[in-house]
């Protein structure tokens, strides 16, 4: 199997428990690795055999820009659940970090989904 990778993407989100967690965005990181045979792709080089990776990342953004949930688990079931609803993936690997919950390191969850 394949896998299609996105690492380092960053976006802020209003996502947590306390109230001005909800009033003001933070920085969430996001790695995934989507497990996806694209061999039809590399020999026909074209992007109507694989899975655009402009759109996994726009469901990654959106979920995390234009929702807003108390868990930082919640969040990452939701993302979980739209990458893995594309076509012919095997499975979807996530990584979310909460970069600005601290002030030295940060929390986050590591979700995989086999379909």
């Amino acid at each position: 199997m394949r896998k299609i990778r996105l690492e380092n993407l960053i976006f802020k989100g209003k996502h947590g428990e306390e109230w001005a967690e909800k009033q003001i965005a933070q920085r969430f990181r996001v790695n995934a690795e989507i497990s996806f045979d694209f061999f039809k792709a590399s020999e026909s080089d074209k992007l109507k055999d694989t899975i655009n990776w402009v759109s996994l990342r726009d469901d990654i953004k959106n979920t995390i820009e234009k929702e807003s949930f108390s868990l930082v688990e919640k969040l990452a079931e939701e993302i979980i659940k739209k990458l893995s609803s594309y076509k012919s993936v095997g499975a979807v690997k996530l990584k979310i970090d909460k970069l600005d919950a601290w002030d030295n390191g940060y929390p986050g969850v590591t979700i995989e989904r086999t379909n």
